[in-house]
């Protein structure tokens, strides 16, 4: 990731439930690993990845305010995203 020193940002901010694009998902393999890897890189999440029986999920927020959604599908025969 990166970051724009200037010029400074406006203060709006995007919610996952805003029209328009209010947020991108990425695929991942060892979610604890790459939120760990996240984190270390400026993204601030909600909280640890959630498990949903064969998916785990959070969201984060870059260093800009965006929304991103991290997940992990561990069953391999379940239908990709």
């Amino acid at each position: 990731m990166w970051q724009y020193s200037a010029p400074r940002p406006s203060d709006r901010v995007a919610n996952p439930q805003d029209l328009g694009y209010p947020h991108i998902a990425f695929q991942v393999e060892g979610i604890d690993a790459e939120v760990a890897r996240l984190t270390a890189l400026g993204m601030v999440f909600v909280g640890p990845a959630q498990n949903f029986g064969d998916i785990s999920a959070v969201y984060g927020r870059d260093p800009f305010g965006n929304v991103i959604e991290v997940y992990e599908i561990r069953d391999p025969n379940r239908p990709q995203l």
